[in-house]
């Protein structure tokens, strides 16, 4: 019963990032997903309700992929690298949560009950960021446009290896990416 249910929400990511969500019937998830219709509706009640479900799953699978492997780092730029390449790596691997949370992240069509769940996606992300702006490693800009610029620059680098597949394979090219973020936002 629960690969029916994750088979559909595979299948509307899939059509909501290729189509939208709006110009997306039900029937079209259900013949995509080669399911009847009453078996879709057994599963969601709604499609507003796979919009959200997709929503929560997608911020879940990123904020576990951004806190990978952080103690490892020496330091605070070592830790800002890394949940950048973590970042990066987790878009890479899952180009249509990537799309469909680029899409979404900002549109009135995901519901307050499902934004609410999963608010705190970029927490540790923040506090560093916060934490780096405290101790003067970062430029003196406002706390709120560095997050804006972290924001942007994790997503074009996200979209630069997608287009570029073997990027985060080189040798030096992930670090001079980095280095083109850090050199944005650093104290120099």
């Amino acid at each position: 019963m629960a690969n029916k249910k994750q088979h559909i929400l595979e299948t509307s990511l899939a059509l909501f990032v290729e189509n939208a969500y709006e110009n997306t019937p039900t029937s079209a998830i259900s013949k995509a997903a080669q399911v009847a219709t009453g078996t879709l509706f057994h599963h969601f009640k709604s499609k507003q309700q796979i919009l959200d479900q997709l929503y929560i799953d997608c911020k879940q699978s990123l904020k576990t992929a951004l806190s990978s492997n952080l103690q490892t780092a020496k330091d605070s730029r070592g830790l800002l690298f890394l949940m950048w390449f973590n970042y990066v790596k987790w878009a890479t691997e899952n180009p249509n949560m990537f799309k469909f949370l680029k899409r979404y992240s900002e549109s009135t069509a995901i519901s307050v009950d499902a934004r609410a769940m999963v608010d705190n996606t970029y927490h540790e992300l923040l506090q560093l960021i916060k934490k780096s702006k405290e101790d003067e490693l970062l430029a003196k800009l406002p706390l709120e446009y560095l997050a804006m610029l972290t924001k942007l620059h994790f997503s074009t680098a996200a979209d630069y290896c997608i287009a570029h597949p073997d990027t985060l394979q080189k040798k030096k090219l992930p670090k001079r990416l980095f280095e083109a973020y850090w050199k944005a936002i650093s104290a120099k």
